[in-house]
């Protein structure tokens, strides 16, 4: 379960970073700063909620793997 933490972990790092990048070079300069902010905000408030919401869905998902067994 460790590992899997870690991993997550990393891998929401990666893509928090790749955003500022990509939005960065995406929107024109009058828009950028509101666009990386904006972008900032949603990936903190979904790492936020990431355990509330993927929680039950190991849940459900380990009963049906049970099931199909």
């Amino acid at each position: 379960m460790t590992a899997l933490s870690t991993l997550g972990k990393g891998a929401v790092t990666i893509t928090f970073s790749g955003i500022f990048i990509y939005t960065a070079e995406l929107f024109h300069t009058p828009v950028r700063h509101l666009a990386v902010g904006t972008s900032s905000m949603m990936a903190r408030v979904s790492s936020m909620a990431a355990p509330f919401v993927g929680q039950p869905l190991v849940r459900v998902a380990v009963k049906h793997c049970l099931m199909a067994i």
